[in-house]
């Protein structure tokens, strides 16, 4: 198979193979895995990758589930690098339970991160000067900068953005054709320079792309427009002109500085690529839209999203019943001969085309969404501009359209206005406001930003006091409690809070929020019996309450109620079989109270079965080999631990008690080794 064929989107599908950027970028990770090979500088890697970081985050995690299932070496080297220089806490960590999948298949990665010189990022202007000199002779002669030879409208646009908010103003000025009004009649130098005058001042950081499409009905062979939702942290507006490629934001939040955008780039071909010829800000353009025309363009978007929902309803129905159709074919297969090489080598070159199909649809699926939502806000910014004051509404409608994309300091810049313009709604809008600063504060990774994710707790439990202050809303003593609790502080006010709550509801959702508040708390206090009986009562009101049957099993299990144990942690696997504790505490109690290794070590698998990554079920099953006296199987699944989460507090006991049991050896056992399961 051909290295075009694998990466091709399948011909005959109905799907433009340029529908959206991370289609356009699972179409090309060969490519990526290519350039990370080639690369030797911190700055090649990222700009390898740029097309990926760019993504919203759901739309990078998506995108390396797919790349997961696509078993080569180059997609192994793309998840490495997404793995060790990805921005964003959960991508980096569905990178790596991405590598794991492909592991168990037996493919690695052959790329190995360079490690790079404090030296590399000192400046010799001199050596520089030359450089610059070599680089723009080898271009006159070429027609074309080195690495922006044949980049599509797609990987041109994330690539302007991302070097223009990064400061690489010379790699962005470079994506502008010649005679772009952009370039404003100003050298690369002179650009630049302007650029990094401004950005000194407001200190812009932090893209975030929102959605990418091409608007079809603008565009043609000879020029490509793209519409884009994009966002930027802008720390301080100053007082001199921004550059002319800086649109005008429709809406901003105070809390980061972050302002929303929304633009379109027409692309024509120069120099063997597609560059920018114009921007049009079409986020400014909204803002002077009539109030009638922003009203009836925002009912379309209500319409658009229900029929979009709609089809994707009908379509998961035909795809479910799809999967049932393959399973008895396949059951119908299992006693089939095996296929030779050649068979193989096609099913394989099936599954990838599969594989990109349903990528491409997914994403498809994504960027019509999230572009419908992205407008629709834009439609309400102006409408908030037009008449602040007078529709509670349309905030509201902002905000959850904000929370459904998950743009939380978006739907945070909504609440804060309605907490400022809107007093007779003012406690619910703090209630919006308290959520969105938590996730916020949720998104950072701890450690570097430990301060920063202080500071949005803080706002939030300080919004919340402000609310309970206002109207006594059950919620609002729920949701203070809770922070209270979540910070390990002022559990008596707590208390209080919950049991002035219970009397003011008889909301199933609110009365179990408040039981398991109280089980926490009770908790917290070691008083086991209380808190079990609470968690009993949240199971009777909402059986599926996240965490509840492992918090009763838990009890349970410290009560010495080991058959009641038993079956709650068995309910707790049914219900949330991500949940790997449950799992841990069952195979405990099969050891230490039944004295059944064989049953431990079996659940031990079916939890890694559905969490190959979780390195505490890992440790676990160190234990249960060195009981076996199988210590190459217990190496084995220690040094994955290791691997996962070094310092994990259950992966450094393994390795103390397996350290331990190694020296206490006096002559090497017999082996025992295992095959592991396939997970």
């Amino acid at each position: 198979m051909s290295q075009d064929q694998h990466d091709a989107i399948p011909a005959g599908t109905g799907l433009p193979a340029n529908d959206s950027n991370a289609l356009t970028t699972f179409g090309h990770y060969r490519q990526i895995a290519q350039a990370l090979r080639d690369s030797e500088e911190h700055a090649q890697i990222e700009a390898a990758i740029s097309s990926i970081l760019a993504m919203p985050e759901i739309e990078q995690i998506t995108f390396l589930k797919t790349l997961a299932k696509e078993h080569t070496e180059d997609a192994a080297d793309v998840l490495l690098a997404l793995h060790t220089f990805g921005s964003l806490k959960e991508v980096r960590k569905e990178a790596r339970r991405s590598l794991i999948r492909l592991e168990a298949a037996n493919i690695y990665p052959v790329w190995e991160p360079p490690s790079f010189s404090p030296l590399d990022v000192l400046s010799f202007p001199e050596i520089q000067q030359e450089l610059d000199k070599n680089a723009a002779g080898q271009a006159l002669f070429s027609g074309a900068l080195p690495g922006l030879v044949g980049l599509t409208p797609f990987d041109a646009i994330v690539t302007f953005l991302t070097n223009w908010s990064q400061g690489n103003y010379e790699g962005a000025y470079d994506l502008l054709a010649s005679a772009s009004p952009l370039r404003g009649d100003l050298s690369k130098r002179e650009w630049a320079q302007a650029r990094r005058q401004w950005s000194a001042e407001v200190h812009a950081s932090n893209l975030y792309i929102t959605f990418l499409q091409e608007c079809s009905d603008e565009s043609s062979e000879q020029q490509k427009v793209m519409r884009v939702g994009w966002s930027l942290e802008l720390v301080a507006t100053p007082a001199s002109n921004p550059p002319a490629e800086l649109p005008q934001a429709t809406i901003a939040f105070q809390g980061t500085g972050r302002h929303w955008f929304l633009t379109s780039y027409t692309f024509i071909q120069e120099a063997n690529t597609w560059r920018i010829q114009s921007m049009a800000d079409e986020g400014m353009h909204i803002m002077q839209l009539s109030q009638e025309e922003l009203q009836e363009r925002l009912q379309e978007t209500y319409e658009q999203v229900e029929q979009k929902m709609r089809a994707l309803e009908e379509e998961e129905g035909e795809e479910l019943e799809d999967e049932d159709l393959l399973e008895e074919e396949d059951e119908e297969s299992l006693d089939e001969d095996e296929e030779d090489e050649e068979d193989e080598d096609e099913d394989d070159f099936l599954e990838s085309d599969f594989n990109a199909l349903e990528f491409s649809t997914l994403m498809d699926d994504y960027q019509e969404l999230m572009s419908i939502a992205t407008l629709g806000m834009h439609y309400c910014d102006a409408l908030i501009a037009h008449e602040p004051l007078t529709d509670f509404t349309t905030y509201d409608t902002a905000y959850q359209q904000a929370a459904a994309i998950q743009d939380s300091e978006r739907a945070a810049a909504y609440s804060q206005l309605m907490v400022e313009r809107f007093p007779a709604q003012q406690g619910e809008a703090l209630r919006k406001l308290a959520i969105a600063l938590v996730s916020i504060a949720n998104k950072y990774d701890q450690g570097d930003n430990d301060e920063r994710i202080v500071g949005f707790i803080e706002k939030a439990e300080e919004a919340l006091r402000a609310s309970v202050a206002i109207d006594h809303a059950p919620m609002g003593s729920i949701m203070l409690a809770e922070t209270l609790i979540a910070q390990n502080k002022h559990f008596d006010e707590a208390t209080a809070l919950l049991h002035d709550a219970l009397p003011l509801t008889t909301d199933i959702n609110e009365l179990s929020l408040i039981e398991a508040g109280l089980a926490k708390i009770a908790q917290h206090g070691e008083k086991t019996e209380q808190a079990l009986k609470h968690y009993q009562r949240v199971a009777e009101l909402s059986p599926d309450f996240p965490g509840v049957w492992f918090n009763i099993a838990h009890l349970q299990n410290s009560l010495q109620q080991y058959t009641q144990a038993r079956e709650s942690f068995r309910r707790s696997i049914e219900t949330e079989p991500e949940l790997t504790r449950a799992y841990g505490e069952l195979a405990e109690l099969y050891v230490n109270q039944e004295h059944n290794l064989s049953l431990a070590q079996e659940v031990l698998e079916e939890g890694l079965e559905l969490n190959p990554e979780a390195a505490d079920l890992l440790a676990a099953l160190t234990l249960i080999y060195l009981e076996n006296n199988d210590f190459n199987s217990a190496r084995e699944y220690l040094e994955e631990a290791e691997e996962l989460d070094p310092e994990l507090e259950a992966v450094q006991q393994a390795r103390q008690i397996f350290n331990e049991r190694i020296a206490r050896r006096k002559k090497p056992a017999k082996s025992k080794t295992t095959h592991r399961k396939k997970r």
